[in-house]
């Protein structure tokens, strides 16, 4: 099972990135973490997400300036999740989803930059029809 992880657009709800998660992801404002996004409500390196003892995704929070929080509670050092959290990041809104999509079948997903290790889309309105 690979975990989705999806930036959403708050101003109409949909979505304008992508990535399916290698973990543990490190998510930052930082251009060498696992997930970049850059968004000054987000620390250099923000969060976490890892497989707990028990193989249940988590997220950590890396003593982030803004927090991290799931579904409106800021978490205080780390929390486990649930396909349909929404996770936020900063003032940016994720969503966690599982997902059987392989990065290697859609040729859509690719790398940000040579410096991205997670497989990234951007999402355009085609993709949603």
């Amino acid at each position: 099972m690979r975990y989705k992880l999806q930036v959403l657009n708050q101003a109409n709800g949909t979505v304008d990135r992508e990535w399916i998660l290698q973990l543990p992801a490190t998510v930052g404002r930082s251009p060498d973490v696992d997930v970049p996004i850059g968004d000054a409500s987000i620390s250099r390196r923000h969060c976490q997400f890892f497989l707990n003892a028990s193989d249940a995704l988590s997220v950590r929070d890396f003593d982030s300036l803004n927090g991290t929080y799931i579904d409106d509670q800021r978490i205080k050092n780390r929390a486990t999740l649930k396909p349909g959290d929404t996770v936020r990041v900063g003032s940016v809104c994720l969503k966690l989803e599982w997902t059987d999509e392989d990065v290697t079948e859609k040729s859509t997903f690719g790398r940000a930059s040579a410096d991205v290790t997670q497989p990234m889309r951007t999402v355009t309105r085609q993709d949603l029809k």
